[in-house]
């Protein structure tokens, strides 16, 4: 039984109590939304601008890879090694690429097999071509020299008429097979194959030329070494520029969804 209900002075202390306690805690209460409103706002304030340095990252691996995929397509446009209406096809794959390939990674590991496919193609054929000319090519035809160092060893190349002094004047090259090879030598760049195919024609017969038409069987020793030395370079060339151009493509597929 609330006995201080009886008493006018208790009663107004309780009251005010109650007063100041409901004062408290609504002051408590708007304190408490208050913080809640500033935890709030800081919140969106940190996601704004996470969101925005995402955007920012996103912009920046956006342009990077844009500018890979310029890069590649400038590459195969420039590319001195396959077969100019490949390069046209790879080059104008890479352009749809982030523009209007339907599925970019899908495009991209398409092109990157059909690359890698035509690649292991050259190499097979150039492979035959060096077995027919005497030439061992090495397994991977990637030089394992410095570039520096390559460049050095090509400019710094032997006196062929040192060399050859003491070879005999022809060597026996089953021609026939040879200009075979290399007419079918898949993704060979054209202008490649006109200036091998160029030195097996034959020296045309003047009246009055004591020296014969090359025999079927064989070519001048200079002649082979040549070849040799050419598709040599050849192989190792484009193998840098299929391992360079392979690493790029498969860059850019991790930038693609």
């Amino acid at each position: 039984m609330a006995w201080w209900k009886d008493d006018p002075d208790l009663v107004r202390y309780y009251r005010e109590q109650d007063r100041k306690y409901a004062e408290r805690r609504a002051e408590i209460d708007i304190a408490l939304i208050r913080g809640r409103s500033d935890i709030d706002a800081v919140n969106r304030r940190i996601t704004a601008a996470e969101d925005a340095e995402q955007a920012r990252w996103r912009a920046r691996n956006r342009r990077f890879a844009e500018n890979l995929r310029d890069s590649a397509e400038r590459t195969f446009d420039d590319c001195d090694h396959f077969d100019e209406s490949a390069c046209r096809r790879w080059a104008d794959g890479i352009h749809r690429i982030f523009r209007t390939a339907g599925d970019d990674h899908a495009e991209i590991h398409a092109l990157l097999d059909d690359f890698r496919g035509a690649a292991a193609a050259l190499q097979r054929g150039l492979r035959g071509i060096a077995d027919l000319l005497g030439l061992e090519l090495p397994p991977d035809a990637v030089p394992v020299r410095a570039p520096l160092t390559e460049l050095l060893r090509e400019l710094g190349l032997p006196d062929l008429s040192r060399t050859l002094s003491h070879q005999p004047a022809t060597s026996t090259i089953d021609v026939s097979e040879l200009r075979f090879r290399i007419l079918t030598c898949a993704h060979l760049r054209a202008r490649t194959r006109h200036e091998w195919l160029s030195e097996l024609r034959p020296p045309p017969h003047r009246p009055g030329w004591t020296i014969p038409p090359w025999a079927i069987d064989e070519l001048p020793t200079d002649t082979v070494f040549d070849l040799r030395r050419r598709v040599t370079l050849e192989s190792r060339h484009a193998a840098l520029d299929a391992g360079l151009i392979t690493s790029s493509l498969e860059l850019l597929a991790t930038y693609a969804h």
